[in-house]
């Protein structure tokens, strides 16, 4: 088995805490741009790009389930937040002003992650079946990779603060506009709070309140069974026989290369 080097290790934690959370596959580096029929391949559980169903004459339709639902996870045992008003002290050593507002994040432990988006939208292709029947002809006309997956589900936040801890010290302090009227409930991941860092310690990943990203998918292939004669048999995340959900496994990890 190949040794992980720590940035792998930070990697794989993460991935493996916000799918088991959500049961959706996270992006890496979380602020990938990824699209709603993307194709590519699953390295280790990260996605590379490879085209698109409109690339490759493919037609799908979409439907977008604009709830604008909030989504949080934070490592247990392993985060801190602290908000700050404006006009109280602040802490020893904080970059932080007594005027101003602002959060503190603190982690205890390496490896440890704060997920929070706002505002998410959902994107799934509706016509799974029929785009997966079409995949399925092209690969036995081997006009289709047989690792190629398809981002088939992808939510898109409005906005999004993600940070995940090199170490047991990490930390990172946010302040927010002058103009902010503070509050014990300032969100992290709040565009209109202006949050901008003034201070942070061995950050692995830092994003505060993006907007656009989208840090979340689900991917479906091609499962191939063999029953005498060649006969190729998939299953949809959607139920139909012809794709099949690309689900995150540790055997994914094993073997990663820097």
């Amino acid at each position: 088995m190949t040794q992980l080097t720590f940035k792998q290790q930070i990697m794989k934690q993460y991935l493996k805490e916000v799918n088991k959370k959500f049961k959706y596959r996270p992006t890496w580096v979380p602020g990938k741009p990824l699209k709603i029929g993307d194709i590519g391949i699953l390295e280790k559980g990260v996605f590379s790009h490879r085209g698109t169903l409109d690339e490759k004459g493919i037609p799908f339709t979409v439907r977008i389930d604009e709830s604008d639902s909030d989504m949080s996870y934070s490592s247990e045992g392993g985060v801190t937040i602290a908000a700050k008003l404006a006009g109280k002290a602040s802490m020893p050593e904080s970059q932080l002003a007594e005027g101003d507002a602002g959060l503190t994040i603190s982690f205890s432990k390496e490896k440890a992650t704060v997920f929070k988006l706002n505002g998410t939208k959902t994107s799934i292709i509706t016509n799974a079946g029929a785009v997966g029947q079409e995949i399925l002809n092209r690969y036995i006309q081997n006009n289709w990779e047989k690792d190629w997956v398809v981002i088939t589900e992808l939510i898109e936040a409005n906005s999004a603060t993600i940070l995940v801890s090199n170490s047991k010290e990490s930390k990172v302090e946010l302040k927010a506009k002058a103009n902010v009227q503070a509050s014990e409930d300032l969100d992290i991941a709040d565009a209109g709070l202006g949050l901008s860092i003034v201070g942070k310690k061995d950050l692995a990943v830092e994003i505060v309140a993006k907007d656009g990203i989208t840090p979340l998918f689900r991917a479906a292939g091609i499962k191939k069974k063999l029953f005498g004669s060649e006969k190729f048999v998939a299953r949809s995340i959607l139920g139909d026989e012809v794709f099949a959900e690309i689900n995150m496994t540790d055997e994914e990890f094993e073997g990663i290369d820097d």
